[in-house]
């Protein structure tokens, strides 16, 4: 089950995070965001490195600094 299961750390604390519940990660310089409906999180890592855990394999990539997860409903807006 570790594959239902990110975990890093923020701020020197362990986080745990049910993968079912990310819409999305993007990178912006050294820093990852991690966006749920309810929070973002930030941490500091590589969004290449975070997409080869298994936990990421069925998220897709729309932009080099954004990957998202298809089981989860957004709307995406131009300009």
């Amino acid at each position: 089950d570790d594959w239902r299961v990110f975990e890093f750390t923020c701020n020197n604390s362990p986080v745990h995070v049910q993968v079912s519940k990310i819409r999305y990660l993007n990178s912006c310089g050294r820093k990852i965001y991690l966006q749920t409906n309810e929070t973002t999180i930030s941490f500091y890592g590589k969004l290449s490195e975070v997409q080869k855990k298994p936990c990421f394999a069925h998220f897709v990539p729309i932009h080099k600094s954004y990957v998202v997860n298809p089981g989860t409903q957004m709307r995406l807006q131009g300009r």
